[in-house]
């Protein structure tokens, strides 16, 4: 597909209770109700922007990722500081 684009902003925001990354009891610090805003500017037909973004839904490894739920193995290492 073959689509021109004149400029495409775009924004994301998520939803966080500070207090609950600062610690505090019963507050969770998670992210919550995240959100991604994509503005096309095109002289393509509406139907070839639509089929890009479908595209971009369906694909889109990080939009994945915070669509679905992910196993994350986190490993850690611990070295003594040079002095």
């Amino acid at each position: 597909m073959v689509m021109t684009q004149r400029s495409g902003p775009h924004s994301g925001g998520a939803d966080q209770a500070i207090r609950g990354l600062l610690g505090i009891d019963g507050v969770a610090p998670d992210l919550g109700d995240l959100r991604i805003a994509i503005h096309v500017s095109s002289t393509s037909p509406a139907d070839r922007i639509e089929a890009m973004l479908g595209a971009w839904r369906e694909r889109c490894p990080i939009f994945l990722a915070l669509r679905n739920a992910n196993q994350v193995d986190v490993t850690t290492a611990v070295g003594a500081a040079a002095a």
